[in-house]
């Protein structure tokens, strides 16, 4: 499930981070990267490797992948706005050129001119494959975000869309984990810049914050991420109902602090 959540360094307060895409409950993303740090932990006896080459990716997911893209093959930033092309498979490896292919993936009711479109931009693809192993290694057909656009801190989080986040403190040897999605009185005006020149307005939008959970000694016994999963719907429901029956709750300074405006363009 896209269940979006973060990896960070630093404290509750004070961090850098990364963000995952899915699957980000205690029990999934949270036994992961407690195994990850464990692992670090282990082999270093510190967890100052594990921070260096978090940091050093785009993405929570590039720590299985060594930070390659899957795509071009390149050790860069995380892979986006991906075009389905590199998708195709290499259904016909007896096939060894273009008009071949075309006849091969040629569709009842599909034009000819469509069908040769469809089979130049597929076949290209095909012999990357052949050639290096991955569909799109000259980036073509997705881009990579950078290390600046990929960094995650207490002002850039929107945790409307972070569930669950994780940071790793080095020095503490802890993982401290915080639970997203607590909604709040707090509202805003979000402005969408269109394309054409036209924007819409949009009132009183609710703001969403984060709050920590727990925190976990790595040196000791692991959790479980069931009971700490069932513990931050609770606290989530609880602060919910808590800033609900009073606005001038201390744990909405931060939030009450955000822009009353917020542009998308």
């Amino acid at each position: 499930m896209s269940t979006h959540g973060f990896v960070g360094i630093g404290t509750p307060d004070q961090f850098h981070a990364r963000y995952n895409h899915a699957d980000s409950y205690p029990t999934g993303l949270g036994a992961e990267v407690w195994a990850k740090a464990r692992q670090f932990l282990h082999e270093d006896a510190h967890l100052h490797g594990f921070a260096h080459t978090l940091l050093s990716y785009t993405d929570w997911r590039q720590m299985s992948t060594a930070g390659l893209c899957p795509y071009c093959g390149q050790a860069t930033g995380q892979p986006h706005s991906i075009c389905g092309v590199v998708y195709t498979a290499d259904a016909f490896p007896d096939v060894t050129s273009l008009a071949a292919y075309q006849t091969a993936r040629q569709q009842p009711g599909l034009s000819a001119a469509e069908a040769l479109r469809r089979a130049r931009e597929e076949w290209s693809i095909i012999q990357n494959l052949r050639r290096t192993g991955y569909p799109d290694p000259e980036a073509r057909y997705h881009q990579h975000e950078t290390l600046e656009e990929a960094d995650l801190t207490p002002d850039t989080l929107d945790w409307l869309f972070m569930e669950w986040g994780y940071v790793i403190d080095p020095e503490t040897f802890r993982m401290h984990v915080l639970v997203g999605c607590i909604e709040t009185p707090v509202t805003y005006t979000l402005e969408i810049m269109r394309p054409h020149g036209d924007h819409a307005v949009l009132p009183h939008n609710k703001r969403y914050t984060g709050a920590l959970l727990a925190s976990y000694d790595l040196r000791e016994p692991e959790p479980s991420w069931a009971a700490v999963a069932e513990a931050g719907y609770a606290l989530r429901k609880t602060l919910g109902a808590a800033f609900a029956a009073d606005p001038t709750h201390p744990l909405l300074a931060a939030v009450r602090a955000l822009p009353p405006v917020e542009v998308w363009d």
